[in-house]
């Protein structure tokens, strides 16, 4: 038996009673509260990875999504750090203040890596560029840096899932979860800029200024998009630092809600499309950064597929409405779009796993 998921349905038929009253028989109270027929009613109230977590199989455990109806209708409240309660017995603990410092910390480091990488791609303002530094074996380069882009993308895709996530925290305290994720994804990031190697061999080269001009265009309009997407999602929560003031507050974590604000009303992500201009978007084209482009479209777009399958577990019939009538990464000019969902109560971080880099 499920503790906690048996206590909540058994809370939550039982508040439906006290708003329906008599029904007559079970399918007249259904059909009073449908909402009841869909078994994903739970995770309005609790995320997957608390109500799977093994402390809630074998003991109630409080909602971290919504509260649960109380009696007389009225939402129960929860306990919260100021009250005095603590940790979760067996969750790791760590002081409040060492928190909002390493989440500060995180967070600093993970922006100076996205600037560096804006200098990166360019080979602007920085002293180890995409094109720079003497150039070896073509071979024994392509081999480093297709090794450097696998350790990037092994640790950016592992770290997302929601089985990592359950294990992982276990060991790095939750409000620390995200600052360590964005801080392991930095480290990856810093050394492939360490130790990429140069692979000058011209692909492209364009001349006139119009041409080369419109191609730095391409690479700032995809920077712009990148940073203004992650404010549309919550660009502190998704970077970790909500998560350490409000655990520093005594404040409970609670999820984003499911919204789909500017772009996202037009294209399910429009943050990978900065990255994909970002990428490419350059006059000076060499095999290596073409190597760096290709290798890292290619991860997104297989990436994009566990991730969807990530927002349909947790955001369930809602999202997989948004994903049918929502393009990847074209909008569909002249056509109407049908009202965004601003109602459901879902994490957004995990959605758009759209970090400041590439996940």
């Amino acid at each position: 038996p499920h503790a906690t998921l048996s206590l909540a349905w058994a809370r939550l038929v039982e508040a439906a009673l006290e708003r329906s009253g008599p029904c007559g028989d079970f399918e007249g109270f259904l059909a009073a509260n449908p909402a009841l027929r869909d078994p994903e009613h739970v995770f309005a109230h609790y995320s997957p990875e608390r109500i799977g977590s093994p402390r809630a199989q074998r003991e109630f455990v409080l909602p971290n999504r919504a509260p649960l109806p109380a009696r007389g209708g009225q939402p129960a409240r929860e306990p919260t750090p100021s009250t005095g309660t603590s940790p979760e017995r067996g969750e790791p603990h760590m002081n409040r203040f060492v928190a909002l410092v390493y989440g500060i910390v995180c967070y600093a480091i993970f922006f100076g890596t996205f600037l560096y990488a804006a200098g990166f791609l360019a080979n602007f303002g920085v002293p180890k560029s995409i094109d720079s530094g003497v150039a070896g074996s073509p071979g024994v380069a392509a081999l480093i840096n297709l090794a450097l882009l696998g350790v990037f993308g092994l640790q950016h895709s592992v770290m997302a899932r929601i089985g990592f996530k359950r294990w992982w925290t276990r060991f790095v305290p939750k409000p620390v979860e995200r600052s360590t994720y964005v801080l392991a994804s930095s480290l990856a990031m810093i050394l492939l800029f360490w130790a990429w190697q140069p692979m000058p061999g011209v692909v492209y080269q364009l001349e006139g200024e119009l041409a080369r001009g419109v191609a730095w265009g391409v690479l700032g309009l995809g920077l712009a998009t990148v940073l203004y997407s992650t404010f549309l999602i919550d660009h502190f929560d998704l970077f970790g630092l909500r998560q350490v003031v409000l655990y520093f507050r005594r404040r409970d974590y609670t999820d984003k809600k499911f919204v789909t604000p500017s772009l996202y009303k037009h294209v399910r992500h429009p943050l990978y499309v900065g990255w994909f201009l970002t990428f490419w978007g350059t006059p000076d084209m060499t095999v290596g950064h073409a190597l760096f482009a290709g290798v890292s479209t290619a991860y997104i777009l297989v990436a994009i597929v566990f991730e969807e399958r990530d927002l349909s577990t947790l955001l369930g019939a809602e999202y997989r409405a948004y994903r049918a009538r929502t393009p990847m990464f074209l909008p569909r000019f002249g056509r109407k779009q049908e009202p965004a969902p601003t109602h459901t109560e879902a994490t957004v971080q995990v959605a758009p796993a759209e970090g400041g880099l590439p996940r």
